[in-house]
């Protein structure tokens, strides 16, 4: 009895070191920001590439669990993608770049043997047979997408995946400057466009412009977060759904 106890008491407690992992890794953030900005206040009559280039500068970073995983890529930056596991410090260059597998020794190809071809009468007579084929599948579809059965079905799917990326849009972002396109009509283009933008933004978005000249003085940064809770929730979801179910079903048996 002792060894059977023993053997229950090691069960459970692998069993609970499962369900903390599982916890930790469906309710523990995966958190992500970013800065950038492109440093150019003078405007100028034509477009520079490689003076952009070197005012331009910017990061971005992943990280989970108090930062103990870690990704960043940078720019300017002398290693623009850097990886840490717990503070150390992965050799991606040297993951990505691993020796190349040697060549395989090619077999000789064999002549292919002429396919008999089909005479043109044949051919022409299957057409109408084809074309019938197609019409048919496409009433097919179009009378799955029309049965209210899939419109709730689409409803579903797309009501959960917008409270997912609702979750996952970053909390605080912001994007301003100056923005110049040595064009008028495109210059209140990108007025015209933060305007419409402004109640979405809700003011994150703050774009003045150089009607004349080319200007590029931006700045941006933003953070957010990631739960994978949140990805697990909305495809029980969908899966859980009685229409999703017989919308599937349909398509696997060809609609």
């Amino acid at each position: 009895m002792g060894v059977i106890f023993l053997l229950l008491k090691i069960l459970g407690v692998l069993l609970l070191i499962i369900l903390l992992l599982l916890l930790i890794v469906l309710l523990v953030p995966i958190r992500y920001r970013w800065q950038g900005k492109i440093d150019d206040p003078a405007a100028h009559s034509e477009i520079d590439p490689e003076a952009l280039l070197r005012s331009a500068s910017g990061q971005a970073c992943v990280s989970w669990l108090l930062r103990l995983i870690q990704a960043q890529v940078a720019y300017p930056s002398g290693e623009l993608l850097s990886v840490k596991i717990f503070g150390i410090r992965l050799p991606i260059e040297k993951l990505l770049g691993g020796k190349k597998a040697p060549e395989e020794k090619k077999e000789e190809e064999k002549p292919e043997e002429p396919k008999e071809k089909k005479p043109l009468m044949e051919t022409l007579r299957e057409i109408p047979d084809k074309v019938q084929g197609i019409l048919d599948k496409v009433d097919a579809w179009l009378f799955l997408l029309t049965d209210p059965d899939t419109q709730s079905a689409l409803e579903k799917v797309f009501t959960s995946l917008g409270a997912m990326l609702r979750h996952y849009l970053p909390r605080e972002w912001h994007l301003n400057g100056v923005l110049g396109l040595g064009d008028p009509a495109a210059s209140a283009g990108v007025l015209q466009v933060c305007g419409l933008l402004y109640p979405a933004t809700d003011g994150r978005l703050q774009l003045d412009t150089d009607f004349l000249e080319y200007r590029f003085d931006i700045d941006t940064a933003g953070r957010g977060r990631i739960r994978l809770i949140h990805i697990l929730t909305a495809a029980v979801r969908i899966i859980l759904d009685g229409n999703v179910r017989g919308v599937i079903t349909k398509v696997r048996k060809g609609v």
